[in-house]
């Protein structure tokens, strides 16, 4: 009775092993356009079309894209991720990732035709979007990791602190806030400092003059980046680790967040 079926569409829940294997492409259709059209945006915006006269002289340049576009794109891909996720067309890390490199791309192009950069080459632009998306898939991770519940009443009393919440964390979940507060976000954020955070805190002070670029105080890129430090960490034992532990980190990103928001506000003039 099956064969005589035609063909059923992309996309059908009631289809056979290769149908299967389609839908799982389409699910990362989102993924897969982020990643083709990024480039090809950067291109067209940092290479104008020529103009050419009659008798086939280039007599100059005009844009064929502009950033207006560029940020458009970008809250269109992360609007349609969002809904995806929603109706469980695509799962949480493929929105996140696609939400990332959307945003990514946005801050990228800001800061590229920010009149506080200098200007850049289109290798500078693609390489501030990577380093960017790797920011914010790094910082928006933790999301993605099922929380651990400490019930404190079967606890032993050995760990459990003078708040009557855990000390010790169960299991591998002491490895994990290691590995991400201690390695992988302060690689990440390193990595992003000259080419992500610094000029972003140039636009946000406005620093410039008539000679050109004047990069950030030492303070206000140290204080910006650390406080991101601070509260990503924050964000991250919040949600890791919604019945408690993990007290030194906890202590420690809250201080460090307000140490860098002092630290950014207090750079001399």
């Amino acid at each position: 009775a099956g064969a005589g079926r035609g063909p059923r569409a992309p996309g059908s829940r009631r289809v056979r092993r290769g149908g299967h294997e389609e839908v799982r492409r389409h699910r990362r259709l989102p993924g897969d356009l982020r990643a083709d059209a990024g480039p090809m945006e950067f291109a067209l915006l940092k290479e104008p079309m020529p103009l050419y006269s009659r008798d086939n002289y280039e007599v100059g340049r005009v844009a064929v894209y502009s950033p207006a576009l560029a940020y458009s794109t970008s809250f269109i891909v992360a609007a349609v991720a969002w809904r995806l996720r929603s109706q469980r067309t695509i799962g949480e890390a493929t929105s996140l990732v696609t939400t990332s490199t959307a945003a990514a791309k946005a801050l990228a192009v800001l800061i590229e035709f920010s009149p506080t950069t200098p200007n850049g080459t289109l290798a500078s632009l693609t390489l501030r979007w990577a380093i960017g998306a790797l920011v914010l898939v790094t910082v928006g991770a933790p999301f993605l990791l099922k929380p651990v519940y400490v019930k404190t009443s079967t606890a032993r009393k050995s760990l459990l602190g003078p708040t009557g919440k855990p000390t010790a964390l169960p299991k591998n979940a002491s490895s994990i806030v290691v590995l991400y507060c201690g390695v992988l976000l302060p690689a990440a954020i390193v990595s992003s400092v000259k080419l992500v955070i610094e000029p972003l805190v140039s636009i946000l002070t406005g620093e410039s003059s008539a000679y050109g670029y004047v990069p950030p105080k030492f303070s206000e890129v140290a204080g910006y980046s650390i406080s991101l430090w601070g509260v990503s960490v924050l964000l991250m034992i919040n949600h890791f680790l919604p019945s408690g532990g993990a007290e030194h980190w906890r202590k420690i990103s809250a201080l460090t967040f307000v140490v860098g928001v002092f630290l950014s506000f207090s750079a001399p003039v």
